[in-house]
């Protein structure tokens, strides 16, 4: 009886834990959201992701001031992707283009 208890034992507790699944921490997340034009054109002309990651508006745009044909061929783009949530205003795309019209370069 002894035997038979331990095998059940056994079998009920695989089957229960067979159930199971961890989720990673990659499951979890969301997907990232696709790169803008404005940070790819950031990007392209040498300013790496963590720079904006980090930077704040106002380095970029001191930035922006030194590369002015960036800061012309981003203006439209950044007009049209102008939001007021925060959300978007701390994505890199928002941190760009907030530094851009504070930098006086937005016409």
């Amino acid at each position: 009886m002894v035997r038979c208890s331990i095998s059940l034992a056994i079998v009920v507790g695989v089957l229960a834990g067979s159930g199971c699944k961890s989720e990673s921490a990659s499951e979890s997340k969301p997907p990232e959201p696709p790169q803008s034009s404005i940070v790819q054109q950031l990007e392209a002309a040498g300013v790496t992701a963590r720079d904006l990651n980090q930077g704040d508006d106002l380095g970029i745009g001191v930035w922006l001031v030194k590369h002015p044909e960036i800061a012309k061929n981003i203006a439209g783009p950044c007009k049209e992707a102008m939001k007021s949530d925060l959300k978007w205003q701390n994505s890199e795309e928002g941190k760009v283009c907030l530094a851009e019209k504070n930098a006086g370069l937005l016409k």
